[in-house]
């Protein structure tokens, strides 16, 4: 598997969680832990984005 398949299912896996915590939440956006979450997953995702636009082919 590589490197970006599995940043990508690790990325997966935050989306889903954060998803989970917002239903708990009741749709609470600005809860606490739903911005802490909210932030990570976003922060991942530039990581992401940024290591799969700097690979060179």
């Amino acid at each position: 598997m590589k490197k970006e398949e599995i940043i990508s299912t690790h990325i997966d896996i935050l989306r889903e969680r954060l998803e989970h915590l917002i239903e708990i939440k009741e749709n609470n956006l600005i809860d606490e832990e739903v911005i802490y979450a909210s932030n990570l997953l976003n922060e991942a995702l530039n990581k992401y984005n940024n290591l799969v636009h700097n690979v060179k082919i």
